[in-house]
């Protein structure tokens, strides 16, 4: 019994008091179990986490390559006093907190040790920004990337800029947010602040910072700031000196799966891990997902629904997703695909919502199986409705005729066929340059829908896999650090630990025939 007391010690210490209670109760059949699993384990799991802009999610994968646990919790934003929306900012301390209690859950719910912990890496949504005093504590709140106080005139905030450079230098055009937008705005709208900063920079810099005291970033994410030389992998003085900063002063720039090293004490205080943790360079977000989703060769595309529908393209050449004005990322340096680029259609799931609500207001059922049901009826072309869901008076103020002069259930399904439509649009001009995709593996809200992944077959004419989105991103954390200290063995198939596939969809022949004549029309009305 040796064993229990020392996980009931542990617990007793370090849980909130249900969390003691239930552990009180254990029965030694059940810690039995428990001591078998974690001789099995030998100290040999890792957690990866998915630090996303609403929800921060984690898991714990064994040597075995098994989801022993998994957990989110939600991210907060300040209300700030009169925001007109334009301003989205966080608590630095706050989204520390919430990392360390969610590591914390994920050990309870993975009825392991924190000794087990092997290591740890951290995929997300950087381009946060945030600022630092010489010692390197926040001054202020952190603004998140979502943040569109910086979106206005370019030339207001950097006078000097050449607009044109800006895509083939980082590997982003300009968005008007991120980190370089986010400091030209506080430079010269918040001058008292910004002098007094000795480290101006983006949040997960500083969050790595306070997990291990190293001042590092990875590629990947360094190129959220809009501050790095993305081909050299070196800061870009030019953009640096534009906003008074030492490109010296800024944090040594990594790989992905470098090694960081071993977490601090404040951090395995607040977190329950042990100091022998190690923490690993993870990446931005949707590489991560790539990867634990199999979408790690050319012709496959990755497409997470969410806020914004993001199709992910692996690309052996940099230059060839530069010319096609895609987002570009650092990718599998190691192997073929060595570059990544991404098409984002910004925001369109906000406007698909408004259809969404405005279409199910009044209906007891879920919105979304009514809003399913809806477009289920209707025949593809939707009675000749077309809607351009990118459009920015679509996206601004929805048209009214169309609820009078259309049945809801045209209107559903010519939300869907929108977004299928765009989507293709935007596929065939990547398709042109880097050859026919061969599928698209799905995630998301969208994918759970029985007829939107259908629709997106037929208009693409491409095999759909649909997959656990939720699990994608941690898991590729997760799925580096395994790597990088040895947990998993350093075999390209080790990318192939898929999530979880729900099914695969085949487009419908007939409908393909019908939207191939349908789309021309779309793209003509678009011009």
């Amino acid at each position: 019994m040796e064993f229990n007391i020392c996980r009931f010690n542990y617990y007793r210490s370090t849980c909130p008091f249900n969390l003691y209670l239930r552990t009180k109760i254990y029965n030694c059949r059940f810690n039995f179990r428990c001591s078998k699993r974690l001789m099995k384990l030998n100290q040999k799991a890792v957690i990866g986490i998915d630090l996303g802009s609403t929800a921060i999610k984690g898991v714990i994968i064994s040597e075995e390559i098994k989801t022993l646990s998994y957990d989110k919790i939600n991210t907060k934003y300040l209300n700030l006093p009169n925001n007109n929306l334009m301003r989205k900012e966080f608590l630095p301390e706050d989204i520390y907190t919430r990392l360390c209690n969610l590591i914390r859950s994920l050990i309870y719910k993975a009825e392991i040790m924190p000794s087990d912990v092997a290591g740890i890496s951290i995929n997300g949504a950087s381009g946060n920004t945030i600022l630092l005093d010489k010692n390197k504590n926040p001054i202020g709140n952190a603004i998140s990337w979502m943040d569109r106080r910086a979106s206005g005139d370019i030339y207001d905030i950097l006078p000097d800029i050449d607009i044109t450079k800006i895509h083939q230098i980082v590997g982003w055009p300009w968005r008007g947010s991120f980190t370089f937008a986010e400091l030209a705005w506080l430079k010269k709208y918040k001058s008292d602040i910004y002098n007094r900063t000795a480290y101006p920079c983006m949040y997960l810099e500083f969050l790595i910072k306070k997990i291990t005291d190293a001042w590092e970033i990875d590629s990947s994410n360094a190129t959220l700031s809009f501050l790095q030389n993305q081909e050299k992998r070196e800061w870009y003085t030019t953009y640096c000196n534009m906003l008074d900063i030492d490109p010296n002063t800024r944090p040594s720039i990594c790989n992905t799966g470098d090694i960081i090293g071993n977490i601090t004490e404040d951090f395995c205080k607040k977190s329950g891990l042990k100091r022998e943790a190690i923490l690993v360079h993870g990446s931005f977000d949707h590489p991560g997902a790539a990867k634990a989703s199999g979408v790690i060769a050319e012709h496959d595309i990755l497409l997470s629904c969410g806020t914004s529908w993001v199709a992910f393209f692996p690309i052996e050449d940099r230059s060839t997703s530069i010319s096609l004005g895609l987002l570009t990322l650092p990718f599998l340096l190691e192997c073929g695909a060595a570059w990544a680029g991404m098409i984002s259609l910004s925001r369109i799931g906000m406007v698909i919502d408004r259809y969404i609500d405005i279409l199910c207001y009044e209906k007891s059922t879920d919105r979304y199986l009514w809003f399913n049901h809806l477009s289920s009826q209707a025949k593809p072309g939707s009675n000749g409705l077309f809607l351009n869901l990118m459009d920015q008076r679509e996206k601004k103020k929805l048209d009214s005729r169309i609820f009078s002069s259309y049945s809801e259930e045209n209107i559903a399904r010519a939300v869907m066929e929108g977004a299928a439509f765009e989507l293709y649009s935007n596929i065939r001009k990547v398709e042109k340059s880097s050859g026919i995709p061969k599928r698209i593996v799905m995630g998301g809200g969208p994918a759970e829908s029985n007829i939107w992944p259908q629709i997106i077959a037929d208009v693409t004419g491409l095999i759909i896999d649909i997959q656990e989105g939720q699990l994608a991103g941690s898991t590729g954390a997760a799925l580096v650090a395994g790597r990088s200290i040895g947990v998993f063995t350093d075999d390209l198939d080790d990318y192939k630990m898929r999530i979880k596939k729900i099914k695969t969809i085949y487009p419908n022949y007939q409908n393909q025939r019908i939207y191939k004549e349908i789309f021309k029309i779309y793209e003509n009305q678009k011009q």
